[in-house]
């Protein structure tokens, strides 16, 4: 994005990360931002994209239900937003009481993800398996959502998955 001429700011918590991100950001117009998302100021109508591709299932859906409606009101009318997470049918999936090995602290339920962001025009959603060959089981299972602000989106209360 920043090669087409975005501004980008990259939001990373992780400090080994956010180091590799610094180093591959090195000289193009990406802003490497080391915060926890959770708690960075997300500026209401700041954003014409926000990608969260491989981050939200790191959420327990108390933290998503927060997380969503500062996501939504991040967006300037117009705005994209890309969303890609493992889903309940992902072979990897287990207790989410236990302590997932890659960290993975929420597994979303079929339609979850359409239901936390609501408030965007869905422009595509599916949930699917791909191919994954370097797992013994051979594939990964995720959902992918691809949403538009509108000029005025409803507000709507965010509830945690339980709580649908």
């Amino acid at each position: 994005m920043a090669e087409r001429g975005f501004d980008v700011e990259a939001v990373e918590w992780d400090a080994a990360r956010f180091d590799a991100l610094k180093r591959r950001c090195a000289g193009a117009s990406v802003q490497p931002i080391r915060a926890d998302v959770r708690t960075f100021p997300l500026a209401a109508q700041r954003y014409s994209v926000i990608l969260a591709s491989a981050v939200l299932h790191f959420f327990t859906p108390t933290e998503l239900a927060v997380l969503a409606p500062r996501i939504t009101d991040a967006l300037l009318p117009g705005g994209l937003f890309f969303a890609a997470a493992f889903t309940r049918d992902d072979p990897s999936a287990i207790d989410e009481q236990v302590p997932h090995p890659d960290l993975v602290r929420h597994f979303f339920h079929r339609d979850e993800l359409l239901k936390l962001f609501r408030p965007l025009e869905v422009l595509f959603y599916e949930e699917s398996r791909r191919a994954a060959h370097q797992y013994s089981y051979g594939y990964r299972s995720g959902a992918t959502l691809i949403a538009r602000r509108t000029a005025d989106p409803p507000r709507e209360e965010h509830l945690p998955a339980g709580e649908r």
